[in-house]
């Protein structure tokens, strides 16, 4: 929740620089103007047609990939877009950038030594995670390392990172990226397009290697099973093709189309595929609006290095940042898109924009009235306190224990009344713990254990019909749920 709250801060703060800086004082988005509204209309659809409106617009706890936080990524790229004007701005904040990079992957270090925990995550909460972040960073750092050998430890220091991550998919990424590099720094046109192929072959290689060899099974993961996701998925995505089934509410529909409990225990809640899971939670409006504006993007970021000798004569980063995205979504297209990564990828990007010649005229339109600004000013502040700063504060609440205050805090958040639901449960009050998990389960809870929760509680306040129909809503969550199974046939035949 932390790393969210700072995203959506940082997307309301974007907004309020929209509003006052002049804009002959910031770059237009030029070519990118058309597809970055779309991309933020495709998102509001979604919502407004989504299965869940309300877990949309706050988002899963587990996750939080909401409305606003995908607005917040669109808004963290104009952000850079719109203020970063000479190339040392733009290096001071790569610079940042792998300075944090290298914090965590040095954790991740300090993790691999001690022991704990077992997959290195760089306090970043997944190793997925860790790997996505260094996917992006090492390119970065690479050519950065071919012009001065001092980001050559820098580069070290990430790579060690990322190798103790073991996230394959980081792996590849951060292989893919440099792999991009060497195309973009060949001068002629015939040279650049054999490099480009050399490097797609090698990709290729590479992961046939990674899958055939030892590495396939790391984790006693082989994978399989997101193959099998990503089949088990296409009926759902068929189900709602035009605006998909919203944000963040894949884990109420995904386990009904599951074929096989392709992992024992876990509970899918995301397609683990980039583009799957965009089709699912915006459909195609969704995935037109992201291809135009991301190929509109990669084109104009490509031509601008590759045809303007100045970009080359001022030292620009574009190659590593045409490296880091390639990374972000070679690791991307194997998991899923995920704040603490997406929001430094969406980042990014708008540096690389802020660098392409032709989008640096002043924005020709009339600038917002005063009383506009303000009101727009008022509304970016209170969607920071509701959205970020009080939710915020409910987790730190539930981090104490005090489920009371988090429950009042953000009472939208279902795992907070699920939270104190089971509390109540566990002191012998089922009535006030059912409706506790009822209000979780109106809130978007998808967790079948959630639901097996619910039926006990309606089981010890003697409800019999209802209890029933919780533990089958558990099932219809996940058919693969042992204990809601065992409980259904239990108390079906003991009242029968």
């Amino acid at each position: 929740m932390p790393r969210t709250a700072l995203l959506i801060a940082g997307g309301a703060g974007a907004a309020i620089v929209g509003l006052w800086v002049p804009a002959e004082r910031r770059r237009a988005l030029g070519n990118l103007l058309l597809p970055a509204l779309a991309v933020a209309a495709a998102a509001v659809i979604a919502l407004l047609a989504s299965t869940s409106p309300v877990l949309s617009l706050v988002g899963s706890y587990s996750r939080y990939e909401s409305l606003p936080v995908r607005l917040s990524y669109l808004l963290l790229f104009c952000l850079a877009a719109w203020l970063l004007r000479a190339p040392a701005q733009r290096r001071l904040v790569l610079t940042v950038f792998l300075a944090g990079c290298l914090v965590a992957a040095l954790e991740a270090l300090y993790q691999a030594l001690t022991g704990f925990p077992s997959r290195p995550d760089g306090n970043l909460g997944h190793s997925n995670l860790l790997g996505a972040l260094l996917a992006m960073a090492i390119p970065i750092a690479a050519v950065r390392g071919l012009r001065s050998g001092r980001w050559a430890l820098v580069l070290l220091g990430l790579a060690a990172g990322l190798a103790v991550s073991a996230s394959r998919s980081g792996w590849l990424g951060a292989l893919a990226g440099c792999a991009l590099v060497l195309p973009l720094s060949a001068r002629s046109l015939r040279a650049r397009r054999l490099l480009l192929a050399g490097a797609g072959a090698g990709l290729a290689l590479a992961a046939v290697v990674l899958v055939l060899s030892p590495l396939g099974a790391l984790h006693n993961d082989t994978g399989a099973a997101r193959l099998h996701v990503w089949l088990d998925s296409l009926p759902m995505l068929a189900a709602r093709p035009l605006a998909g089934w919203g944000p963040d509410s894949q884990g109420l529909v995904l386990g009904r189309y599951l074929t096989g409990d392709w992992e024992p225990g876990v509970s899918f809640d995301r397609i683990h595929e980039l583009g799957l899971d965009l089709l699912a939670t915006q459909g195609l409006l969704g995935l037109a609006a992201c291809a135009w504006f991301w190929v509109a993007w990669a084109r104009g970021c490509w031509r601008a290095w590759t045809g303007s000798p100045a970009l080359r004569a001022a030292a620009e980063e574009l190659p590593g940042l045409l490296g880091a995205a390639a990374g972000y979504l070679v690791v991307t297209a194997l998991n899923f898109d995920w704040a603490p990564a997406t929001g430094p990828a969406w980042l990014l990007a708008g540096v690389a924009w802020s660098a392409v010649p032709g989008t640096n005229a002043p924005l020709r339109r009339l600038s917002a009235s005063l009383p506009a600004r303000l009101a727009g000013t008022m509304g970016a502040l209170l969607a920071a306190l509701f959205l970020a700063g009080l939710p915020l504060a409910a987790d730190l609440a539930y981090f104490r224990g005090d489920l009371r205050s988090a429950v009042s805090l953000d009472p939208l958040q279902a795992q907070y009344h699920r939270a104190l639901g089971e509390r109540l449960l566990a002191s012998g009050h089922p009535a006030e713990s059912a409706g506790e998990l009822e209000l979780a389960a109106s809130l978007g809870e998808y967790d079948s254990q959630a639901f097996v929760e619910l039926g006990d509680a309606y089981r010890s306040s003697g409800e019999r019909t209802a209890a029933l129909r919780a533990y089958r809503r558990a099932l219809e969550l996940n058919r693969f749920d042992s204990s809601a199974r065992q409980r259904l046939a239990a108390y079906s035949s003991s009242s029968s």
